[in-house]
């Protein structure tokens, strides 16, 4: 099963970080940064906001579980976003490319 798994981070250093780290631990065969987006939440009773960063990261399901801790090890939110949805359609070459960068060896 393939997944898109959505993060967001508070800068470009720390999206840089986490996109680096995923992808050279295959936990992750590409990661996607949308940048400039305002985010508005419930947090300790009051609503905040701030901008953000997104991150977009295409993975297969037997590896979640590493990409999870990857992310919440080297993320600095309390209670990170991460958010995953699975991919029912796609180009087949490309959904091959993603099997294949996150099983092969880091």
């Amino acid at each position: 099963m393939y997944l898109l798994t959505i993060v967001t981070v508070p800068t470009q250093k720390i999206a840089n970080k986490i996109s680096k780290i995923l992808v050279e631990n295959r936990a992750a065969a590409c990661v996607n940064k949308v940048s400039n987006v305002e985010s508005f939440y419930w947090w300790e009773g009051s609503i905040e906001s701030s901008n953000e960063i997104i991150l977009l990261i295409k993975t297969t399901d037997n590896k979640y579980k590493d990409l999870e801790y990857l992310i919440k090890s080297n993320h600095p939110y309390d209670v990170p976003e991460i958010i995953c949805f699975e991919i029912k359609k796609g180009l087949s070459s490309y959904l091959s490319w993603i099997e294949k960068e996150t099983n092969s060896r880091p």
